[in-house]
């Protein structure tokens, strides 16, 4: 069933801060997202932080993630002035939400 069809709200799915990459992924996380929102018939919340984020851990590049992001999907596109952070028990290079992250 279509999320839009139980809410007079468009339904918007944000694109997530992911750490780390997996070995036996099948497909990319742009399309991995592109499936489920065209699945549940929702919008897309484009964050530019996350984009940052998931990018920077595993090594691409963040303008080949939103080249390759469902765009005719978003609906609402943000940016935090909060940006990532760091935690001392990982490696140096790992960033992190800082909304995620604890930090203040």
């Amino acid at each position: 069933m279509k999320c839009r069809t139980q809410s007079v709200n468009r339904f918007l799915l944000e694109n997530p801060s992911t750490y780390v990459a997996f070995r036996e992924s099948t497909m990319s996380e742009t399309d991995f997202i592109r499936e489920i929102a065209y699945g549940m018939g929702c919008g897309l919340l484009l964050d530019a932080n996350n984009v940052f984020v998931s990018a920077a851990n595993p090594g691409f590049s963040a303008i080949d993630y939103v080249a390759h992001f469902p765009l005719f999907r978003v609906g609402v596109s943000r940016s935090r002035v909060r940006g990532f952070g760091r935690n001392k028990a990982c490696p140096p290079a790992m960033r992190f939400d800082a909304q995620q992250s604890g930090e203040p």
